[in-house]
């Protein structure tokens, strides 16, 4: 059952497709969202407009969607070892790895570029970027090869992708998935819940609006008010503010194995 809600998240998350009411996106939406479907900070695939971009552990594969009931395959890309997750942003792929966050540009959607990497410690790290920052949790306690215990939010300046620095750093307690929306940062901590942040005025200095304790959250997506949210109980979707406040609209528990 628990198996059946990751793939009910995942279709979920592709069917948030690039037009809200009006059929019109600001421009960093429809840079994060690249006319495809929009996941969440643990996707393992990714569309970019005509392009879908699927990551196994090292390698990265590259497949032509225009005609979706006939994807043509275009091209392998090789990889370092323990690449987890991918982010489309602008004309770039930010891949979380066990080792750090790599930078591809594709301005050639076809031919995607070794950029940058940024190292840190072993540890499990989703990532989400907006405008000039990425934001990354490192997580410990995994079989990320990891013998440290450091479990934080880290945020990168990437406003020179070729250059990444890291700005400042949060302490959490077992950070998983996390997904940006504006002015919103969720971050998904574990058993400890959901946390909320701001990022409205200083990117790079964030406040912490509200805690949701009682979520084991694992993943969530973030889109024009509607948050989708895989936790340990199952899958949630919940309305929510500018001001991060939200409501309950649904549950799908899952089985207690």
């Amino acid at each position: 059952m628990k198996n059946n809600i990751y793939i009910l998240f995942a279709f979920l998350a592709l069917s948030l497709t690039s037009c809200n009411e009006d059929g019109n996106f600001s421009s960093d939406e429809s840079a994060a969202i690249g006319n495809g479907g929009k996941g969440g900070a643990l996707a393992r695939f990714t569309v970019v407009g005509d392009k879908l971009y699927t990551i196994s552990n090292n390698q990265m594969r590259v497949f032509d969607v225009q005609d979706n009931t006939d994807p043509t395959f275009e091209q392998t890309v090789e990889l370092i070892n323990g690449v987890e997750t991918v982010f489309p942003y602008g004309d770039y792929l930010y891949l979380g790895t066990q080792t750090g966050m790599l930078i591809y540009d594709i301005s050639n959607p076809s031919a995607p570029a070794y950029t940058s990497m940024y190292e840190h410690v072993q540890a499990c790290d989703p990532v989400v970027v907006q405008g000039n920052y990425a934001y990354v949790t490192v997580r410990s306690g995994t079989s990320c090869r990891n013998a440290t215990q450091i479990d934080q939010l880290e945020v990168i300046n990437v406003s020179d992708p070729t250059q990444p620095f890291a700005v400042n750093q949060y302490s959490l307690e077992n950070p998983y998935g996390l997904g940006i929306d504006n002015d919103l940062l969720f971050v998904c901590d574990g058993n400890s819940g959901l946390k909320v942040f701001d990022i409205a005025f200083t990117p790079d200095q964030i406040q912490l609006l509200h805690e949701f304790k009682d979520i084991k959250a694992r993943d969530v997506i973030p889109f024009n008010g509607l948050l989708l949210l895989i936790a340990e109980e199952g899958f949630y979707q919940y309305q929510y503010k500018p001001s991060g406040e939200m409501e309950l609209l649904s549950l799908i528990e899952v089985e207690k194995e």
